[in-house]
């Protein structure tokens, strides 16, 4: 009987068949799993290579696809709500009312931009860390005024602004900067290196080098994402592991629409006899649609009672149907995309409510799963 050879490692030391017998299926690399792309990369690495295409791509959707911007509204509306109240622990019933009417005064101004007040800045930094992966939060310290008492005021800006492609030395101080942020020797934090224009509006500055990188301590910056591992720098949009299956199910919607509006452009199909050739059309108003001057579609007025000729006749168009399993599909895709945003419900992904009814059963369903938006909500909160 012939031997056969052994099977051997990297090192070339033969295996033991009971290392390999019965393991994870998932770590196996046979005929079902070979072409399954995997990859070692740290959540770093893999921000380095796909965050703008990420970015850019999470924006279309949400710009271009009305399913992707209900789910960020909702997904926004439930996240920052009606925003941050302070509570003060006094019982000085006068110092906390003083308190609240600072808060109250300085909410109107806060924003560094004038464009909204304190609870628009916190819808505004949500919404961008859910498209765009990330928002920065700039702090700029002014000198009080009658105008502003509280001399504080925070700059919205997008992950843009910090180049997570940007990693060197820093010449001056030795520190490392990784991803556009500056580090110190126990990789904390110390500076970013934030661009003086958005990159994608560069072509608006009349500045010498719209892409100059200006240096901003990290006491004056809250980095606000969702860190999904340990060590990582930058944030992912929350919708990327929707967007191949958004992308698909929006082209399959409108591969659907065209074809049905096209079908619906025929009402049917005259046909005469082969002597008949020339013959004009004997009912309805002919239009000239061909290059050659031929007259080929005949245009008929509602309620008409055309006699034909003898020999000629009528076949009416009948466009295939979508078919009975489009509605569950699509449904089963809407589903795992509600999924993909990040616990929000079905319901309110898609403002279906067929088969939610008003009894108590299914009102309470809907609270378990509102909690359960916001149990995520604040799990995400709590990590940033």
């Amino acid at each position: 009987m012939a031997r056969t050879s052994p099977i051997l490692d990297q090192s070339g030391r033969p295996y033991v068949r009971a290392s390999y017998a019965g393991g994870y299926e998932g770590g196996t690399s046979g005929r079902r799993l070979g072409t399954w792309g995997t990859s070692t990369s740290g959540q770093n690495a893999l921000a380095f290579a796909n965050l703008t295409t990420l970015r850019s791509r999470s924006r279309e959707m949400v710009r271009n696809n009305p399913d992707a911007s209900g789910a960020l509204d909702t997904l926004v509306a439930n996240l920052a709500g009606v925003g941050i109240f302070p509570r003060w622990n006094l019982e000085d019933a006068d110092r906390k009312k003083e308190l609240r009417q600072w808060w109250d005064d300085w909410g109107e101004y806060a924003d560094y931009d004038g464009l909204t007040d304190i609870y628009g800045l916190f819808a505004l930094a949500v919404r961008s860390m859910v498209e765009g992966g990330g928002c920065i939060i700039r702090m700029h310290y002014r000198a009080p005024s009658p105008d502003m008492p509280i001399p504080l005021q925070l700059q919205l800006l997008e992950g843009d602004h910090l180049d997570h492609t940007y990693s060197t030395i820093n010449a001056k101080n030795g520190n490392e900067i990784r991803m556009g942020i500056e580090i110190n020797r126990w990789a904390k934090p110390v500076a970013y290196w934030l661009f003086r224009e958005h990159p994608g509006e560069s072509y608006f500055s009349t500045r010498t080098y719209p892409d100059e990188r200006v240096r901003v301590p990290a006491r004056d910056i809250v980095h606000l994402f969702r860190p999904l591992r340990p060590g990582q720098r930058q944030g992912i949009p929350w919708p990327s592991s929707n967007i191949l299956t958004q992308h698909d199910v929006n082209e399959f919607d409108d591969a659907e629409i065209m074809r049905k509006k096209g079908a619906a452009m025929f009402g049917g199909y005259l046909t005469r006899p082969p002597q008949d050739e020339d013959t004009p059309a004997p009912f309805g108003e002919t239009v000239t649609d061909d290059p050659e001057g031929r007259d080929n579609i005949v245009a008929l007025e509602p309620g008409t009672f055309p006699e034909l000729p003898p020999g000629w006749g009528v076949e009416w168009s009948s466009p295939a149907d979508v078919g009975g399993g489009y509605a569950a599909f699509t449904k089963r895709q809407d589903r795992r995309l509600s999924r993909g945003w990040g616990c929000l419900p079905y319901e309110k992904y898609t403002g279906d409510l067929e088969g939610v009814t008003s009894n108590f059963s299914a009102y309470a369903g809907r609270s378990s799963d509102t909690r359960s938006s916001r149990r995520c909500a604040g799990r995400s909160g709590e990590s940033l």
